[in-house]
């Protein structure tokens, strides 16, 4: 624990502490690296998002019309489950409230990318990854997770909540 002596200040009181904060620092350092390339590539060549066809899903879900309705013919678009169309809704419509065409799809990748975090986080807790291996964990997730967080898949969110119910469970 971090004990407060007058005379010197703060001090740690054992090397664990040490440890452990140095972890935590790493992980999140390798998790935020992620999360900035992710967001910086995705800003650097919008053209290579799926997530408009996620916020074009959900305002049509908002409409009450087809969310298929282009792509059933051509095969392109909006071709995922609805659950995407779905949990995209608040992200479409800061995008159409802000009138910044990336501002949703970046609120939907932060916002996924720190639901993920999180549950790793409380799942690590539950297969008793040790805590200095944090940033090994961070390090695999990152590696896995970068493709979608590039081109702003619901695959993350969806994950995260999946992993999130397992830990509750």
């Amino acid at each position: 624990s971090i004990m407060n002596d007058a005379a010197k200040g703060p001090t740690i009181s054992s090397a664990g502490e040490i440890v452990k904060a140095r972890t935590w620092v790493k992980a999140l350092a390798i998790y935020l690296v992620t999360l900035g390339v992710g967001i910086g590539v995705f800003l650097a060549t919008p053209k290579r998002s799926v997530s408009h066809h996620y916020e074009q899903a959900a305002i049509r879900w908002l409409s009450g019309e087809s969310l298929y309705r282009d792509s059933k013919e051509s095969g392109h678009g909006f071709l995922y489950l609805p659950q995407a169309a779905i949990l995209h809704i608040p992200f479409a419509i800061c995008s159409k409230v802000s009138g910044v065409e990336w501002f949703g799809d970046t609120a939907w990748r932060i916002t996924s990318w720190l639901a993920l975090v999180v549950g790793c986080w409380h799942f690590r807790k539950l297969i008793d990854v040790p805590l200095d291996h944090n940033w090994v964990m961070a390090s695999c997730v990152s590696v896995l997770g970068i493709s979608c967080l590039r081109i702003g898949q619901s695959t993350i969110l969806l994950t995260a909540l999946m992993i999130l119910a397992l830990v509750a469970w």
